[in-house]
């Protein structure tokens, strides 16, 4: 109010001087717009350098960098220095400071000025990954999150953003670019192989960067939602993020192109456009601004892309370059994910290899960023060639083989390198890594398949040979259900040992594990689940309709089974769901049911529950004239019960 009472008076000058002694403390709080308002109502004959400097630093916080420099440019030569040395830091090209770090200290002559000197460049060698030096200067800098990131020490690193993110949603402040604590703790989730918070993280980030009305952070709050898209193999949505925080950094400043770029030469690569990913590749690495960490992440991500595209060669010299850059930069994490990359891509490093599985063994366990595989069969795949190299380190990988579901660590011929699944529900079939497999040879090897999934427990050998071949001479049959069982095998155990999937023997069954899964089991499950349990709902939403169509008996049992209790699961969960306050849930879930069986009273009752709820009687006498009908078609009526609830809701 004092300034603007100056201003209006035509006190340009003691205006100026209130701004100059008040605006730096205006810029801590986040109020941004309001000293860039009231420089602007200065006259241009009451501006003195001491302006031009907080001018700068209003146009720095608000990513505005070349104007910032122009500003500093007219302040006297000390704050020319600091500002241009802090465009710098706050864009993390730490190239860009030496020399206006050095000019400060030159000009600096108090020791509040040098010791704000001396933290500064502390800070770009924390920037350029310079750990050491950055510690001899500042050793508190090993308390903070992004010193415990470029360390290697990612747990620490993710305790110390998710805590100085708590204090930046909604506050009154200013933004601070590449250390938002929401930006670095989206970051670690998905190299920790998080997605789902990483990407929760990422959009509160964006968030928080509209409401501070920062271009810096909503474009890297966007690279950051693109990495944890890709973590979790969605791609076109991860390609959508990067594009559009790319597009915002090349208005702001070259160095925030890097991490969009780094994620598209990712894309590129996996889908093998090697030109395409080479030119996003050597763009990132024009505008790392002297950040060797950096440098090595973008080396190591676009070397992944090769990788996991299928171009195990095309990866090895991106690979190497990026562990000599991190072990230079003290980056244990960075130097193991890229020695365990190294041996994916041809077998080099093994011991370092081991160790990195050792230290950081979500890098197989889980779908990290920096992952040397992007599934988790081709992971298991993996550690068991790891522990088939290395026998010494095989009990330090048990743990390991366990988190990723087996009771032993796998020999490599245990296990195929991709998710094996078997389907009965709709059509039987199996799947190898996605895709059909092989020809099956034998037309009764289906139906083989088929009875062995229904039953989960196996059968003996001579009634799955009755049920195949019935009233065939025996001989004949032996012969035929040998030739039989043999095309089953080579279609399930493809690229691994015989027996791995398949017991056979006098009793035969099927051996579910985390390399092969078969959706008639999990089916069963989620119906036998309580009602509420998570993820059912949406389970039960997507299950197929029926079983398969086939001539055998017991196949044709568990699909009366199948048809009669998926209405009931669905009408339970569709009632726990109407209780818990979810009526369109509960609404989808008894719709499902009355799709499947539009004579099913219990589901039509629920749904007639649910309209009287939303306040729809016509909706609800709609579903109960068409239980009617439905009944009718059969030669029945609707239950005392349910010509009950249908007079209390509808009136009628």
């Amino acid at each position: 109010r004092a300034l603007a009472a100056h201003l209006q008076a035509g006190n340009a000058a003691r205006a100026a001087e209130l701004l100059a002694q008040n605006g730096g403390r205006w810029l801590a709080q986040g109020r941004v717009t309001l000293v860039d308002r009231s420089l602007a109502r200065l006259p241009a004959g009451a501006w003195t350098p001491a302006l031009h400097a907080l001018a700068g630093d209003a146009l720095r916080l608000a990513s505005r960098y070349g104007e910032a420099l122009a500003a500093y440019a007219q302040a006297d030569p000390l704050a020319r220095a600091l500002g241009e040395a802090q465009v710098a830091l706050d864009t993390v090209q730490p190239d860009h400071a030496w020399a206006a770090l050095d000019r400060a200290e030159a000009l600096t002559a108090d020791g509040a000025t040098r010791a704000q000197v001396g933290r500064m460049r502390a800070e770009n060698h924390l920037n350029a990954g310079e750990l050491g030096r950055a510690l001899a200067l500042a050793p508190d800098l090993a308390l903070g999150a992004r010193y415990a990131l470029r360390s290697g020490q990612l747990a620490q690193a993710l305790t110390l953003a998710l805590h100085a993110a708590r204090g930046e949603a909604g506050g009154a402040r200013a933004a601070q670019n590449h250390r938002e604590g929401l930006l670095l703790a989206a970051f670690l989730h998905t190299v920790l192989g998080e997605p789902q918070d990483a990407a929760r993280r990422a959009r509160e980030g964006l968030a928080e960067g509209e409401r501070l009305e920062s271009r810096f952070v909503r474009s890297l709050a966007l690279a950051r939602l693109g990495h944890a898209e890709a973590t979790a193999e969605r791609l076109d949505a991860a390609r959508a993020a990067y594009t559009d925080a790319l597009a915002l950094a090349l208005d702001v400043v070259p160095r925030l192109q890097v991490e969009p770029r780094m994620g598209l030469a990712y894309l590129e690569a996996r889908t093998g456009n090697a030109a395409l990913a080479g030119a996003h590749e050597a763009q990132a690495l024009a505008h790392t601004g002297g950040d060797h960490y950096v440098t090595g992440l973008t080396r190591l991500t676009a070397a992944l892309g090769r990788l996991h595209g299928g171009d195990a060669a095309g990866a090895v010299p991106g690979l190497r370059a990026a562990q000599a850059i991190f072990r230079t930069c003290g980056d244990t994490f960075g130097t193991g994910a890229a020695a365990l990359a190294l041996y994916a891509a041809g077998g080099e490093h093994t011991e370092a290899a081991a160790e990195a599985v050792t230290r950081f063994p979500f890098l197989l366990t889980r779908r990290s960023l920096l992952s040397p595989a992007p599934t988790r069969a081709a992971r298991a795949a993996l550690l068991a060639r790891l522990g088939a190299a290395l026998p010494e380190a095989q009990a330090a990988l048990l743990p390991v083989a366990r988190a990723l579901g087996y009771p032993h660590l796998p020999r490599p011929e245990e296990v195929p390198g991709v998710d094996v699944r078997v389907t009965v529900l709709g059509r039987v079939a199996v799947t190898r890594g996605g895709q059909g497999a092989r020809e099956w040879g034998r037309a009764r090897a289906r139906d083989l398949l088929a009875l062995l999934a229904v039953h989960e427990g196996g059968l003996p050998r001579e009634a799955a040979q009755e049920a195949l071949f019935p009233d065939t001479d025996p001989q004949v049959g032996e012969r035929n259900f040998r030739v039989t069982l043999h095309a089953l095998g080579q279609v399930l155990e493809e690229g691994v040992v015989s027996g791995t999937f398949l017991e056979r023997g006098d009793w035969l069954r099927l051996r579910p594990g985390p390399d092969l899964t078969v959706d008639l089991q999990e089916a069963r499950a989620w119906l036998q689940a309580a009602p509420g349990t998570p993820g059912r709902a949406d389970a039960l939403l997507t299950l197929p309709d029926r079983v398969a169509d086939s001539d055998l008996e017991a196949v044709q049992a568990e699909a009366e089974r199948y048809a009669l209790h998926l209405p009931e699961a669905l009408t339970a969960e569709a009632d726990h769901a109407r209780r818990a306050g979810q009526p369109d849930l509960a609404a989808r879930l008894a719709e499902r049911a009355l799709a499947l069986d539009p004579a099913f009273e219990a589901a039509a009752r629920t749904l007639m529950r649910v309209h009287h709820a939303r306040a729809n009687p016509a909706a609800a006498a709609r579903t109960y004239a068409a239980l009617r009908a439905a009944l009718a078609d059969l030669g029945l009526t609707p239950l005392p019960e349910t010509d009950a609830l249908h007079r209390a809701l509808t009136g009628q």
